[in-house]
Parts: structure tokens; sequence; C-alpha cells
């Protein structure tokens, strides 16, 4: 960005050249009070930017000295204000006692969403897709196919290859939902949404 074109926000050059600014919509008297959704899309911002810069901490200090003499850590992130740097009160009474409050939720969701389980993979049909109508009566590797695929979607079929009244009454259940033409027949519309059912 041009240097004419940037934004000194906190007047001062050298905070600037390293900070990223947000300005919020306020009560325009002391404290300067933000609505609720004002806080609360705040905080969800600074969860943002924290995760796309690859911070998993948000820290305040209080104390401008302090703040800026710190070094920050590889995966943490810093607040400064607007009032260090110039005569303003910015960012108002209101968010400046909050500012502590901001950085502990802000740090505990990016805590909470580090410490959150990885999405097993999808499970792998141990059987090759059947490349035919598969209908009641039918037995072999297609069948188990069909009965995979449904316990994947909750059902508790016995892989026994025979498609017998409980693997029918199971189509017929999943074609329901799904609203496709129940007709207990596994042809290429079933096969799909089963397919897609399990990914």
């Amino acid at each position: 960005m041009w240097r004419k074109s940037r934004s000194w926000c906190s007047s001062s050059n050298a905070n600037d050249q390293r900070a990223i600014t947000i300005e919020c919509a306020s009560d325009p008297k002391p404290p300067y009070a933000f609505k609720a959704i004002v806080y609360e899309t705040l905080i969800k911002l600074c969860i943002d930017i924290c995760k796309r810069n690859g911070k998993k901490k948000l820290l305040w200090f209080g104390d401008k000295a302090k703040t800026l003499n710190y070094n920050p850590k590889a995966d943490e992130m810093v607040l400064t204000v607007h009032r260090w740097f110039a005569g303003k009160s910015c960012p108002g009474d209101w968010m400046y006692a909050r500012m502590g409050d901001l950085a502990q939720k802000v740090t505990a969701a990016l805590a909470e969403n580090d410490t959150a389980p990885a999405q097993k993979p999808a499970a792998k049909c141990p059987y090759a897709e059947p490349t035919k109508d598969i209908a009641f009566g039918a037995k072999g590797n297609n069948v188990r196919w069909v009965q995979w695929h449904l316990n994947q979607t909750g059902e508790k079929l016995k892989i026994d290859g025979d498609f017998g009244k409980l693997t029918k009454a199971a189509v017929l259940k999943f074609q329901r939902t799904k609203k496709l033409v129940q007709d207990g027949i596994v042809g290429p519309k079933t096969r799909a949404a089963l397919k897609k059912a399990v990914k």
C-alpha cells in the first residue's frame, strides 16, 4: 500500500506499521459505550484476525511501556490503544475497561478451537460399488456394499450379502428420507445418495 494511503489510526508511525487497526461504532458521548452486538462482533473479528495470522493468544497488558517493550512470541498478538499515542480518549473508557475481557475471551476461543478433536476421515467401504440395480433376493458383495453404506447412515444390518426383508426395509426407509422413489431397488440414484450420505 502507498504510504500516503495508509491509515495512521493510532497516531504513531511505528505502531501503525505493525498494527491491525479496528474502529467500532459507539455512543457519541462518554464513556462511548458499544451496543452488545458491536462488542460481540469485535470479539469474533479479533478471533478471525488471530486465526488468519496463526496466533493463539491475544494479550492485554494495560500499560503502554510494558506493551511496547514486550517481544511477543510467534503465536501471540498484543493489543494497543489510540490514547497511548495521542491526546485522545479512544477507544473510550467503556471499551478501555473491557480490553482485558476482550483479550481473555479471544484467547479462550482460540484455545477451544485448537483443542477441538480432529474430524475423523470418512470410512472407506471394503466392497466395490455395484454397476447394476440391486433388489430383493440378490446376494453377494453388491448387497454387502448396500448394507455397509446403510449401516453408515445409522442402520444395524448384518453384512451378510443377503438382500432380505430387513435390508429392503432399510432401503425403503433411506429412500423415503432422501425423497427418492420408494421402490426398494438400489439403482443409480439410490447408490449416489448412499455415497453422498457417507462423505
